[in-house]
């Protein structure tokens, strides 16, 4: 019985530091309606790095040349003239009356991810009187007023970089879909109390730029976004989360190739995020409960003392419910961004299905997820391998042009 107890005061915790990350990310969405412009809108570089044909590519483009923004230029950087985002590319941007440039990677170095090398020749003739670059992934589809909302912050001496907000929408049943929608529905909040950047909707100041494309945090890392945490630890700056910057991911996603995207942006934050024990204990805490539970449910049954058992799960039955209530919460603030942008909150009743069977699962998942990511050594990312001794020792093992296997169109890429 002290166990069950034990169990209780383990879900308490855990419900009220998840109660208390909910609350600060829907204090950020209730204050995000836009105030009149600020007039703040100094010159402003967008770079989009390509390899493949995502599924959502020309929306993407289309959307980027549509801001309401008037001071910008787009900088596309494609894997390579024969990839076949170098034509949906040349296509989207034929009309444009955006100043527009797209060129071939040129430097594929093997000490870094092959995004980095495209990021740094994205960012490599910067104008002097460029203060900002936003980089955005291509499964991003942007409202008219995505720029200039992800700017005005940097306004702000203190803020560093601001950065969207990611929310997957189920719009399949997939099983990997369905992971994927409540593994991020759970770090979004995270990622607000963490002060963990995105790199799909990102707007970085010019000082923490230089200091990032001339020092080893983006000619030796792996990614654009968390390798600027320790720059701006340094130089206490922080990072502004953007809920009018918010982008919908409607890419479906196998349960496979959705388990190593998890792991893979888990390994990111471990390698550069000065945060990461503190990440990691609040996965811990959020598995506890679920642990404990199980264990006490199955002594229990086995001692055939089925009224601890039930009482045992009735707690667990509370718990679950409190975070899906947390969860409802926090979701009924994004789509009303959502909606505000014209999009579509719809999912078949078939997700929610699949949600509530995999919910109760879902601490567990992310702290496997966690501790994966504290020892794995190599990572795959849209087909290049890389191998790895340290955040800032990585060694590009495989480097082949891309090939995208034979899957659903609008299945995401990994």
């Amino acid at each position: 019985m002290i166990a069950v107890w034990g169990m209780a005061v383990l879900c308490l915790m855990s419900a009220a530091r998840t109660l208390l990350i909910a609350s600060r990310y829907v204090r950020l969405f209730k204050a995000s309606r836009l105030p009149a412009s600020s007039g703040y809108s100094p010159l402003t570089r967008v770079v989009l790095c390509l390899r493949g044909n995502d599924p959502f590519l020309r929306d993407c483009i289309s959307g980027l040349l549509a801001q309401d923004y008037g001071n910008y230029e787009i900088v596309i950087v494609v894997d390579a003239v024969d990839d076949p985002a170098w034509e949906i590319a040349q296509q989207a941007v034929a009309r444009s009356s955006v100043p527009v440039t797209i060129k071939a990677l040129r430097v594929r170095s093997k000490q870094r991810s092959l995004l980095m090398s495209s990021v740094l020749e994205a960012v490599d003739d910067l104008p002097s009187e460029c203060e900002a670059v936003v980089i955005a992934d291509a499964d991003v589809i942007t409202a008219p007023t995505w720029l200039g909302s992800l700017v005005a912050p940097l306004e702000n001496p203190s803020v560093g970089v601001a950065t969207g907000v990611r929310w997957c929408v189920p719009e399949s049943g997939e099983w990997g879909t369905t992971v994927r929608y409540l593994w991020n529905a759970f770090a979004e909040p995270q990622r607000h109390t963490h002060q963990i950047p995105w790199g799909g909707s990102l707007a970085i100041r010019r000082q923490v730029l230089d200091k990032a494309r001339n020092d080893r945090y983006w000619r030796r890392g792996f990614c654009a976004d968390i390798t600027l945490a320790p720059i701006l630890s340094a130089c206490g700056l922080r990072v502004q989360v953007v809920p009018e910057a918010l982008s919908s991911i409607r890419e479906t996603i196998s349960l496979w190739p959705c388990l190593s995207f998890l792991s893979r942006q888990m390994t990111w934050v471990r390698l550069y995020h000065p945060r990461w024990p503190a990440i990691f204990a609040d996965s811990l805490l959020l598995t506890a409960p679920t642990i404990v539970g199980g264990l006490c449910i199955i002594w229990s049954l086995a001692m055939r003392e089925s009224h601890i058992a039930a009482f045992a799960l009735a707690i667990g039955a509370l718990f679950s419910a409190a975070l899906c209530l947390t969860h409802f919460w926090v979701e009924h603030h994004v789509f009303n961004v959502i909606r505000r942008h014209g999009g579509s909150t719809h999912s078949p009743l078939a997700t929610w299905i699949k949600c509530f069977a995999v919910a109760p699962l879902m601490p567990l998942l992310y702290s496997m997820c966690a501790l994966y990511a504290h020892f794995r050594r190599q990572v795959s990312w849209r087909g290049i391998q890389y191998k790895y001794r340290g955040p800032w020792e990585i060694e590009v093992q495989v480097d082949q042009p891309f090939e995208r296997l034979a899957e659903s169109a609008t299945s995401s890429m990994v």
